[in-house]
């Protein structure tokens, strides 16, 4: 992959987040003209931050057994 391909893919994963943000997170994040999150207190973003890093790590476990199943001999 060169450096355009490489920039290429990046570009495509911020398209794929903007899209979130547009779609599901603003069905389920928006108020109005701020993001739930601004809204939340200190302890509720610290909260929320640790459950989804836990899920992140769970997440990475899962593909990290998928691709050791995908390796080759």
């Amino acid at each position: 992959m060169n450096s355009e391909q490489l920039a290429d893919q990046v570009s495509e994963c911020v398209e794929s987040l903007r899209s979130r943000i547009i779609g599901t997170g603003h069905q389920q994040y928006s108020d109005g003209d701020v993001q739930k999150i601004e809204l939340k207190s200190n302890q509720e973003i610290v909260k929320e931050a640790i459950e989804e890093l836990d899920d992140l790590i769970v997440y990475a476990a899962v593909l990290r057994s998928r691709l050791n199943g995908l390796r080759m001999p």
